[in-house]
């Protein structure tokens, strides 16, 4: 199995804001072969700002891979989020998964 994350970091007051795209938007995905299980989370505010991370499983990384070169994928980022809500751009981290129980 493989894990895809993005870590966003969102700006304090406009959270409501991203949280709503992220609730609203289509993702395309239980199309997609390889694709498993999608999620959402939320960190604590500090400073002014709240990390978010969008967490999808997937059979394998070249399912991830597959579905980044795909029409689900442009379809499901067609729309941009308006500027300011996330503060820079997002941060990737794939993992294969070694141990599960």
């Amino acid at each position: 199995m493989y894990i895809a994350m993005n870590q966003f970091t969102v700006d304090e007051n406009r959270h409501q804001e991203f949280e709503d795209i992220w609730t609203n938007r289509e993702r395309h995905l239980d199309q997609v072969p390889g694709f498993k299980h999608f999620q959402l989370l939320k960190g604590e505010s500090k400073e002014g700002k709240r990390v978010y991370i969008s967490k999808s499983h997937w059979e394998n990384a070249e399912s991830f891979w597959n579905w980044t070169k795909s029409e689900a994928f442009a379809l499901a980022h067609k729309n941009k989020t308006p500027q300011g809500i996330i503060l820079g751009p997002p941060q990737f981290n794939g993992y294969e998964v070694i141990l599960s129980q």
